[in-house]
């Protein structure tokens, strides 16, 4: 079985540091962008299993990121998790 691929979209280096941490100690291969544009094209080359997508992101708005995904046919069943910090 190969290992699942998490693509994590998060302005903040410090929190998606813990969370890549985290997530490959339970066995999980983590791509990491820090803003909306590359979590695009990360989503199209690589093609995760799912995405956690920040909505603190900068570029793309949440929003528009899923739209742009559900629209293209490579990445349009990618599951998205929209996730926001509670500063």
């Amino acid at each position: 079985m190969s290992q699942r691929r998490i693509l994590l979209a998060d302005p903040d280096v410090t929190s998606a540091r813990a969370l890549t941490k985290a997530l490959r100690a339970r066995g999980y291969t983590v791509q990491y962008a820090p803003d909306g544009s590359k979590a695009l094209e990360l989503s199209v080359l690589r093609k995760p299993d799912v995405i956690i997508f920040d909505e603190h992101c900068r570029l793309i708005e949440a929003r528009n990121f899923v739209q742009i995904l559900t629209s293209n046919p490579r990445t349009e069943d990618i599951p998205v998790l929209i996730t926001a910090s509670t500063d």
